[in-house]
């Protein structure tokens, strides 16, 4: 399966909740799993496929070992269609306006205006329809252009496989596979659908994504003489979305699609969603808000039945009042804000799996990464071939070559860096290449991150021989002897200089290997212990230029509160020159190498762990051990890794972020990949996050501000006025023009001191301000109110109509002052969106007391003074909200 797959990861909540939310998830997804596997312990495919051998599979499906021509393939893709589930996609645009529509609160207001109608107020009735009708429309635009822009986000990732056509290994995407294909898997790879195995050597598969188990399971090509299987017993069949662990295989795709395993569980799968901190506290901001609306709601229905006022019109009041109050844009508006962020990230090159992960990466303070690739350019190329004591010596490279594992196809060459840079330089080395072909590989040991080798048994004149390379660690750990000008002497002999050599390459910045052989007996399969006792060559080094961007990225990164961690596999000196390079001098005490890592977090010395810079000889345990360490101390940790045993790292980090060129697992596990691996891109992507958080905060402080001052308001004036203080669609009006500037928060800009330190989220505080400021507009509200009722005396008609006013005014112009935490005058100046929004809605409510719209709004235009008067007040209540704002915010904390 290509696309609808969730990876399942723990929930990343708040830290001090992490371990029982991540239990709760991890339970639920096992137990959907559970539930999956209770239905389809037997798989019903077409036929028996784990009982017919090679011949019997290639006549069925009509391909032969040279694979399907390109032209069956094409029409095999019209038949079958593509390798992914089926999004229900036909009435998508009707669903999503009908949700739209039937949404509680829009038929509420649906009901309103209808019992408006009955009561033989048409104008008004048509008003609300209308007022719904915008809304509803809006939405429905606002949601579906989010969708579009999550589905061309989507169409950016690319997942490919490596199949047989027309006798040639190619690599196609994914969802390009048919049935029949002859598909090639090695480590790394994500298998694309059901095959049947038809060769494998060593073959090892994570089907934790089918039955929840994370051990590998073994698999095969031996036939199996069964009429019924359970899925587990089915060892010759790699489903689906497993994740090849070890070794390699080459088998028949026999199933595709929903007709997969794991198609036919997708919906079970699909109900595992990933909800995030921010996500909960949004939920949490809500119910808190709607809580205290429906509280003061039923107080003021309550009032105005005790004082005697027509019950109909109450009852309309008190809920539309609670309908107006309530925040109803909210979640569209995150999506909005959220959406428009991820198409931000894009155009940087940084693609979002998880919306919720645009903000998430706002939070990150620790960025954890290799510095291969990211502060280097990862191009290796071959330096030079030096014996023992540093001298040159092409035999190092010569083996060095052999023991490589390349996936050549055409001029594309795929395999690991290291392996790469040995192919081509033998490549374009005629004397070496010529050397090379003497040698013929037989068996291939794969390389692990724990030994930090690999090793290839090769035949040559007549002999078999094995020859490892790897770190100089562990080449020297498993030799027995050494050559010294050509001659095989003890390893005690030469091991002393060898090591002086590695030391000095690496102090240059150098990437240095080493290499070592031996001559082996022949058999038929080879092991992890057959590497011993070998004869150490010397050294291969390559040198890996620096990126002209690095030195300026750690700067950006010190500037933003940022801390850059640089675990890496490769040595301490090397990473420790290359920082110097870049002008980052790591002192010696901020520096682990491999087991000092394990001793450091096994004794929980977090400001140790917090202190270091670089974690060099570093395990991909230790990676994870280190990231969850440092989540466990409060930080919000970011990890960038591409490989396959950086999949861990990836899910245990707060936002794991993998390269579009990377493996398919490393891809699977991250919530963000970037279309090149680039530290620049993740801290470009980590202040639009900020931006992103700043601009939601933003929309939630002036909600809260408006929302707790009309409730206070409404509340107070309730028990003293002898009427209504606004009518029902009045409300709806003031709901509908007051909503529309705070869309345009997802474009405003932003002061560059909310985007230099993490942004927390804080819930008690958005609230307490929003009471604190909502005060302050109930405190002119009633002046305005005293004045107009008790002093001049107005009619109801002329209240409502200066109300209204300067309940627009205050709401749409506090949002200059409210949407910064500075002083109004020194902060960066709003988006030109966000100031004809604010012009509109303003120009809007002037146009409502003036016909034709005061005819249907039953307004009574105003004479100047009192309009006059009501521009004062709004000031009045800006400027002392400007003054309050400064004294608040100085004495608040992020």
């Amino acid at each position: 399966m290509v696309t609808k797959i969730s990876r399942l990861k723990k929930t990343k909540e708040n830290k001090q909740n992490k371990p029982e939310n991540k239990n709760a998830n991890e339970i639920k997804i096992k137990q959907n799993m559970k539930q999956g596997s209770t239905h389809q312990t037997s798989i019903q495919y077409e036929a028996k496929f784990w009982s017919m051998d090679k011949k019997e599979l290639f006549d069925y499906f009509k391909t032969s070992e040279n694979g399907l021509t390109n032209h069956e393939a094409k029409l095999r893709l019209i038949s079958y269609g593509y390798n992914e589930a089926k999004e229900k996609k036909e009435f998508f645009v009707l669903n999503l306006f009908l949700r739209n529509l039937f949404n509680p609160i829009t038929l509420v207001l649906i009901l309103i205006g209808l019992l408006t109608y009955f009561l033989e107020d048409i104008q008004s009735a048509i008003l609300i329809f209308i007022i719904v009708s915008l809304s509803v429309i809006i939405n429905f635009v606002q949601e579906y252009r989010s969708h579009n822009a999550v589905q061309k986000l989507k169409e950016l990732l690319s997942y490919t496989s490596h199949v047989i056509r027309e006798s040639r290994i190619i690599e196609i995407p994914s969802r390009e596979i048919v049935v029949g294909d002859i598909v090639y898997l090695t480590v790394g790879d994500r298998v694309p659908a059901d095959v049947r195995i038809i060769e494998s050597d060593n073959f090892r598969v994570d089907e934790s994504l089918i039955t929840g188990e994370y051990y590998p399971v073994e698999k095969d090509s031996t036939t199996i003489e069964a009429k019924e299987l359970d899925y587990y017993q089915m060892k010759n069949i790699a489903f689906g979305s497993s994740i090849v662990k070890e070794g390699w295989a080459k088998g028949v795709v026999i199933a595709t699609g929903e007709k997969s395993f794991i198609g036919k569980t997708i919906k079970l799968m699909e109900e595992i969603r990933d909800e995030s901190r921010f996500e909960a506290d949004l939920k949490n901001f809500s119910q808190y808000l709607l809580n205290i609306i429906l509280i003061v709601c039923a107080l003021v229905l309550f009032i105005n039945v005790y004082l005697g006022r027509d019950l109909v019109i109450s009852v309309l009041f008190a809920v539309t009042l609670a309908v107006g109050l309530i925040p109803e844009p909210l979640p569209m508006i995150i999506t909005t804000v959220l959406s428009r962020g991820a198409m931000r990230l894009a155009s940087k090159g940084v693609i979002v799996k998880r919306l919720s992960a645009t903000e998430d990466l706002g939070n990150v303070d620790v960025l954890c990464c290799d510095k291969t690739g990211t502060l280097t350019e990862n191009r290796l190329r071959v330096l030079d071939s030096l014996d023992c004591y540093g001298n040159k010596n092409q035999l190092s490279l010569l083996l060095g070559s052999v023991c490589t594992s390349v996936i050549v196809k055409g001029e594309s060459v795929k395999g690991n860096t290291i392996d790469v840079a040995l192919h081509h330089y033998a490549k374009f080395d005629s004397k070496l290449n010529s050397k090379r072909s003497d040698y013929k590989q037989i068996y291939e040991i794969p390389f692990d991150y724990e030994r930090q080798r690999m090793s290839m048994v090769a035949g040559y004149d007549g002999k078999r021989i094995l020859i490892s390379k790897g770190s100089p660690e562990s080449i020297l750990s498993i030799s027995r002897y050494g050559l010294e000008n050509g001659k095989v002497v003890t390893i005690s002999k030469v091991k002393k200089a060898a090591l002086e050599t590695y030391q000095k390459l690496s102090r240059q910045g150098l990437r240095v290997i080493a290499v070592g052989f031996k001559e082996i007996t022949k058999k038929k399969s080879y092991s992890q212990q057959d590497e011993c006792d070998i004869i150490f060559v010397g050294f291969i080094t390559f040198i890996d230029p620096i990126k002209p961007t690095a030195r300026e990225t750690l700067s950006l990164a010190k500037k933003y509160g940022v801390d850059i961690k640089i675990i890496t596999g490769d040595s301490a000196e090397v990473t420790q020159t290359i920082t110097s390079q870049l002008g980052l001098e790591v002192e010696e005490s901020k520096i682990l190498v491999g087991k000092e890592i394990d001793k450091v977090i096994e004794k929980n010395d977090f400001e140790k762990l917090e202190k270091t810079i670089i974690f060099a000889r570093a395990t991909p345990e230790q990676k994870y051990r280190i990231i969850k360490a440092l989540r466990s101390n409060g930080k919000v940790v970011a990890y960038l890794g591409d490989g396959v045993n950086d999949a861990p790292s990836l899910i245990e980090a707060d936002v794991g972020i993998s390269v579009n060129s990377g493996t398919d697992v490393s891809k699977e596990a991250a919530d963000i990949i970037l279309t090149r691996k680039s530290l620049r891109s993740v801290l470009d992507g980590i202040i639009i996050g900020r931006t992103l958080f700043t601009n939601i905060v933003k929309y939630l402080r002036c909600t809260f501000a408006g929302n707790f001052g009309n409730l206070f308001t409404i509340a107070i004036a309730s028990a003293f006025m002898t009427y209504i203080p606004l009518l029902p669609v009045q409300l709806l009006f003031i709901n509908f023009l007051t909503d529309l500037p705070l869309f345009a928060f997802a474009v405003d800009n932003v002061d560059d001191e909310d985007l230099k330190t993490p942004r927390k989220w804080r819930t008690d505080k958005i609230v307490k301000n929003g009471a604190i400021f909502g005060a302050i507009s109930t405190i002119f509200d009633l002046i305005l109110i005293v004045y107009l009722v008790y002093i001049l005396g107005v009619f109801d008609s002329v209240f409502r109509s200066v109300f209204f006013l300067e309940i627009i005014l205050t709401e749409v112009m506090i949002i200059f002052f409210l949407r910064t935490t500075k002083p109004f005058v020194l902060a960066k100046g709003p988006s030109p969106i966000l100031i004809i929004a604010i012009i509109v809605s303003a120009a809007m409510g002037f146009a409502a007391l003036y016909p034709p719209l005061s005819n249907y709004l039953q307004f009574e235009t105003p004479v100047s003074d009192l309009v006059l008067f009501t521009i004062l007040i709004t000031i009045g209540y800006a400027l002392t909200t400007e003054l309050v704002k400064n004294f608040v915010f100085r004495n608040q904390s992020d």
